[in-house]
């Protein structure tokens, strides 16, 4: 369901607020609640809502809106909160959105493990970890992958490998919706995560 405005936005969330997030989503990504947001210098991307808690939506970007290294040095020392990206993120990224969600806008980052995969072996053998729980929308492998200039693309996450694994690299999505990890030198999709107070 796309939402035109963010007033539109809050008369939804008080209709779900309370729900479940699979109650709000049971029914898939073409009901789920989204809207465009313009990125001063970017362009006009949609944004769908991961997470609805009592005064805050977190949202996803349904593809990607850049490709970046993670750290042009290669390094994953500091994980994702000293990387280059995150620096970009929320400095250059931050600037770009509308004074109308700018204004409501809490937090801004990429997408953690967690919340895309859920906390598997794979996880727990070689990632850092994080808190998040999995979204309900990203249980669904199609949901997962993304586009970059109408081109399928590699989507960076948060977390770093552990340093007995390597000193280098970060988690990512494929293009098939799967795990997997990369140089923190490579340029591959950003596809933030934003949260909105309502």
């Amino acid at each position: 369901m796309k939402i035109v405005n963010l007033e539109e936005l809050r008369k939804k969330i008080d209709e779900l607020r309370g729900y479940d997030a699979k109650l709000a989503y049971a029914a898939g990504w073409d009901d789920a609640i989204s809207i465009d947001v313009i990125l001063d210098g970017f362009g006009v991307f949609t944004a769908t809502a991961q997470k609805i808690t009592e005064d805050h939506v977190v949202f996803m970007f349904d593809d990607c809106i850049a490709s970046m290294p993670m750290n042009i040095t290669g390094t994953n020392e500091g994980g994702y909160q000293k990387s280059g990206l995150c620096y970009w993120i929320n400095t250059v990224l931050r600037n770009a959105f509308p004074e109308e969600i700018a204004q409501d806008l809490t937090d801004i980052s990429i997408p953690t493990y967690g919340q895309i995969f859920g906390h598997d072996k794979i996880y727990h053998e070689y990632f850092e970890t994080d808190g998040d729980e999995q979204f309900e929308l990203m249980k669904k492998r199609k949901n997962r992958i993304a586009d970059y200039e109408d081109k399928p693309e590699l989507i960076w996450l948060q977390n770093a490998t552990k340093n007995e694994f390597s000193p280098t690299l970060f988690a990512l999505v494929s293009l098939s919706g799967a795990v997997n990890y990369l140089n923190a030198a490579s340029s591959i999709g950003v596809r933030p995560v934003f949260t909105l107070s309502v």
